[in-house]
């Protein structure tokens, strides 16, 4: 019982944060040393896992508040909202 409380208390989720720059999408890890960019959506998802598992390779996800096999959630940044000029 008291194993599965600590496993409720670490982290599910490795966040990274998404948006466009000039010529790529950029994503940056807010919680390990991970900074990739891909010219398309397909190909930063892809940048995204492979840094996201080798920045894990040789740590202990445990140890450093996770759980043994966390998700990833990527958050897009779509700009900013235009609101209507009128009716």
């Amino acid at each position: 019982m008291l194993e599965y409380r600590l496993q409720e208390k670490k982290k599910r989720i490795i966040q990274v944060q998404v948006f466009e720059d000039e010529a790529y999408f950029v994503a940056t890890c807010t919680d390990l040393a991970v900074f990739v960019q891909g010219k398309t959506l397909n190909e930063l998802a892809y940048n995204i896992r492979e840094a996201v598992s080798l920045a894990v390779e040789t740590e202990n996800l445990p140890e450093m508040g996770y759980v043994e096999n966390p998700l990833i959630l990527a958050n897009i940044e779509l700009g900013f909202v235009n609101p209507r000029s009128g009716p």
